[in-house]
């Protein structure tokens, strides 16, 4: 049998070096990508010196965001068009339009009143513009149609029917937020004759913000 006896350990214990020097500058300079640019300045008045990095290139982005312009939210982009460069608006971010489906109980022709607050049709850009919520019922296009008449009954009916709005302006409910009032009236054909409309139906309702400078200039709003 062969005995071996070991007289002394050499140890040596390593760690993580203090510093890590990684150098990502490796090859020739590639193509940058599209930039993303916001300010309150209009799309057309800017200059290099007001977008990231100084300099335009084709597919940046541009976005006003000053509320007292009119063009507030509106993205553009960079685009040569029939050979010219130049800000092409591409979308708006602000929506301007809303819609619901809603149950809603008519009583001898007329609904409760609706309301829907402003906040979600996109008003807010409109109103910053406006000194007072006078005739500002007239800045909406609400329409609405109606559909499984008398959803309690076992079968249901459909019918034919017409249905007005009554649009109201804009107000402020019990939780401090603003809301458009709306309020329909509607009649059904029972196959015989018109009559006012008295169950819970399906009311379809869609809501756009539209100018209405047209309609307060005619009114002398």
């Amino acid at each position: 049998m062969t005995t071996v006896g070991v007289t002394s350990i050499d140890v040596t214990v390593t760690g993580a070096p203090q510093t890590v020097q990684l150098d990502t500058n490796i090859g020739p300079t590639g193509d940058r990508g599209s930039y993303s640019n916001y300010g309150i300045i209009e799309a057309a008045a800017t200059t290099p010196g007001d977008l990231a990095n100084g300099t335009r290139e084709y597919f940046d982005t541009y976005t006003v965001v000053n509320p007292e312009s009119a063009n507030y939210l509106q993205v553009y982009q960079w685009k040569n068009i029939s050979g010219v460069d130049g800000w092409s608006p591409v979308v708006k971010l602000s929506p301007d339009f809303y819609s619901t489906s809603q149950v809603v109980t008519f009583a001898s022709g007329v609904s409760p009143e609706i309301q829907i607050k402003t906040s979600e049709i996109g008003y807010i850009d409109k109103a910053a513009s406006l000194s007072t919520l006078l005739d500002s019922k007239y800045w909406f296009n609400v329409q609405v149609t109606l559909s499984n008449y008398d959803v309690d009954a076992v079968t249901e009916t459909h019918y034919p029917s017409a249905v007005s709005v009554k649009i109201e302006d804009v107000k402020t409910n019990g939780s401090s937020e603003n809301v458009l009032p709306i309020t329909l009236y509607a009649k059904y054909h029972d196959g015989t004759s018109w009559v006012d409309l008295g169950h819970r139906v399906i009311a379809h309702i869609m809501v756009s913000v539209v100018d209405a400078t047209v309609i307060t200039e005619e009114l002398g709003s």
